[in-house]
């Protein structure tokens, strides 16, 4: 597992609160619920970050347990936390570093903070910049998927789980159909050669976590778009724009209870307080 990316990130981030006068949130809770590892520190410094728990537990049996042993982080400065995990190697405790990342990453995801370092953001999530004819990757059976449907788009999926256990199987009396309809399903084996094809790639955040980002961009050979979606893409955009994304679609957390409350009253994550923000580089 790579862990080069949470430590570049680590020392971008650090520059930019210097540069900005940012003060670091302290650490008041760590949790864990479904698939999410939250971070809640003061200043408004609350973030999730995916966990692979669940019927996403392609990297083996979760152990939240592992969360306990950061306990004598609670009460110190965000920054504490995300240094003693720079350099694990295990899954949930790296994704509980991306979450204190993304935490640190708050303050400079308000979009008054995007606008004032003339960040290119978009208005609304529309996929104008999917042409006729192009094929569309999705790496992680997600966020995305849903308003690629909706609009009609066919797109390709690759992900860690079997094939054959996304989307639907509709099976009756004269018809076996494989669904959705305008979505192909492939297995990891297939995965290089669907995204050296591919003219828009469309990335789940969590390739953060399990360190498979940087491979994933380097076999997209021909790709106008690389975009990167969900909660776990919530990291100060800076640094994917200079790994040669140039879609970003996440959320800041701005609500004033904590977070890990929200996700354990079964809030939907998009609902709990999130504001969505839209960076689309494409020019």
């Amino acid at each position: 597992m790579k862990n080069d990316d949470f430590r570049k990130l680590y020392e971008q981030l650090c520059t930019m609160y210097q540069i900005y006068n940012l003060k670091p949130g302290i650490l008041e809770h760590i949790g864990y619920t479904g698939c999410w590892t939250t971070v809640d520190a003061s200043r408004g410094q609350r973030a999730m970050a995916f966990n692979f728990s669940g019927e996403h537990a392609v990297h083996g049996i979760p152990q939240p347990q592992q969360l306990a042993s950061l306990q004598p982080y609670i009460g110190r400065e965000l920054f504490a936390l995300a240094e003693r995990l720079l350099d694990t190697e295990e899954i949930m405790l790296r994704s509980c570093c991306q979450a204190a990342l993304i935490a640190l990453s708050n303050p400079l995801n308000q979009r008054e903070a995007l606008q004032s370092r003339n960040l290119p953001l978009a208005d609304e999530e529309n996929y104008a910049f999917i042409r006729p004819g192009d094929k569309v990757a999705v790496v992680g059976y997600g966020r995305v998927t849903g308003p690629l449907l909706e609009r009609q788009i066919p797109y390709d999926v690759c992900d860690l789980r079997p094939a054959a256990s996304l989307g639907y199987w509709s099976i009756g009396e004269r018809s076996v159909i494989r669904g959705p309809q305008g979505v192909a399903f492939h297995s990891p084996e297939e995965h290089g050669a669907v995204l050296a094809a591919a003219d828009v790639v469309l990335i789940t955040g969590c390739t953060m976590t399990n360190g498979t980002l940087e491979g994933l961009i380097g076999q997209t050979k021909q790709a106008r778009v690389i975009g990167l979606f969900g909660p776990s893409a919530g990291v100060v955009p800076e640094f994917l724009l200079q790994k040669g994304v140039n879609y970003i679609l996440s959320s800041r957390y701005a609500g004033e209870t904590r977070l890990f409350d929200a996700l354990l009253g079964q809030q939907n994550m998009f609902n709990a307080g999130c504001e969505s923000y839209i960076i689309e580089d494409l020019g």
